[in-house]
């Protein structure tokens, strides 16, 4: 185990991709009402809600936080603005991925006329475009071509794939040719992804050595707080509007409640290991937390139709078990946090009030955010910072 944690990442990334792209491709062949065609629909790119897309869209999470761990504590600089970026297009990107942003932009931009499926597209990319267009030229002037190179490959690659959908709809692919036309498609995003992760690791790293990586989750209480005030409103928003086409698709209002739930886990891992070792409850609550940001994407127990969404699953009850197990970790419970993890467990019952058909979400963002501040606030204290 320990020589597998010393293999680089990008080794890990592309045996993780080499699997998920050979399920695209034999999800074409298995049955599909048997065990294997349900294995491999969990593992093909080319469905959503699934383990693959997941994955796919923790990569680029993952490029979001490192990014603003390459940005510094003072975001007031000038070198932090392209890492700014950086970081708002993973976000952004991720979103995309795991809540099918974009596949509803024609439903979500009709009643402004924009009801094609390209044009549909500009409110979206436009913003994307403005961010990408800063952040290259801002790693230009800063004599940092490298970066800028990688990051122009990088969104080239990913823009590609728009015009390999438009290809794919104006020539449809032959039936023996569908399983290899979604390995090259999906598979062109997979390098894209890896572009963009090569732009905030280093070459070669370990697995072993990402665990200690400068991820500025300190720095990303203040992202993560504003997407919670403004972004789940806007989000639930987009859900409930365009719900018409949501069945098979991935719920934009649950990425806020993922992220936060990713964050939540680094941030119980990160104290676990600034208390120097022990720290039972703080364990799990990181692999608790690792589990339910999943199930946010996956939802294994959701009962979609196209009039209604339960927005809650697992995180019913195990949102609060996380709250009632932060209660044994003292860090946590100091300062008015006990006061503070009470009031938030008495939150619970929202879940199951029939006003809240889309609460589920909001309560769940609430929970988590304030889960991620007690956090952040004792990884503070224990560094000798104010919080």
């Amino acid at each position: 185990m320990h020589a597998l944690r010393r293999l680089p990442w990008e080794l890990w990334y592309w045996c993780v991709t080499a699997v998920l792209l050979a399920s695209t491709c034999l999800f074409y062949y298995a049955p599909h009402d048997s065990v294997l065609g349900a294995v491999l629909h969990a593992l093909s790119l080319e469905f959503e809600q699934n383990l693959a897309t997941t994955f796919e869209g923790s990569c680029f999470l993952a490029v979001s936080l490192l990014a603003l761990g390459r940005a510094g504590p003072d975001w007031r600089s000038s070198s932090a603005w392209p890492w700014l970026g950086v970081a708002a297009l993973g976000a952004g990107l991720s979103l995309d991925e795991l809540g099918s942003v974009h596949e509803r932009a024609d439903l979500l931009f009709e009643p402004i006329g924009l009801d094609t499926e390209m044009v549909a597209l500009l409110p979206l990319a436009i913003p994307a475009l403005a961010i990408a267009a800063f952040a290259l030229l801002r790693f230009w002037r800063a004599g940092e071509r490298r970066h800028a190179l990688r990051l122009a490959l990088a969104l080239g690659v990913l823009g590609s794939v728009a015009g390999l959908e438009k290809v794919e709809h104006v020539f449809p692919a032959t039936p023996g040719f569908a399983p290899f036309r979604g390995v090259i498609e999906e598979g062109t995003e997979m390098v894209g992804a890896f572009v963009l992760l090569g732009l905030v690791l280093q070459r070669r790293m370990p697995l072993a050595g990402m665990a200690r990586l400068e991820i500025g989750l300190e720095r990303a209480f203040a992202p993560a707080a504003l997407i919670t005030v403004f972004g789940m409103p806007a989000l639930l928003y987009v859900t409930v509007v365009t719900r018409r086409m949501q069945r098979g698709r991935g719920v934009p209002a649950a990425w806020v409640v993922f992220a936060l739930l990713v964050l939540v886990a680094l941030g119980a891992f990160a104290l676990r290991r600034a208390r120097q070792g022990g720290g039972g409850p703080l364990l799990l609550i990181g692999l608790g937390a690792m589990a339910l940001a999943a199930d946010a994407i996956i939802v294994f127990q959701r009962v979609e139709s196209d009039r209604f969404i339960r927005s809650a699953s697992l995180q019913d009850t195990l949102v609060p078990a996380l709250l009632a197990v932060a209660l044994l970790v003292p860090d946590l419970r100091s300062s008015g946090g006990a006061w503070a993890l009470a009031a938030l467990l008495a939150l619970t019952p929202l879940y199951w009030l029939p006003i809240t058909r889309y609460g589920g979400f909001v309560v769940g963002a609430v929970q988590a955010i304030g889960l991620l501040f007690l956090l952040v606030r004792s990884l503070r204290l224990r560094s000798g910072s104010a919080p």
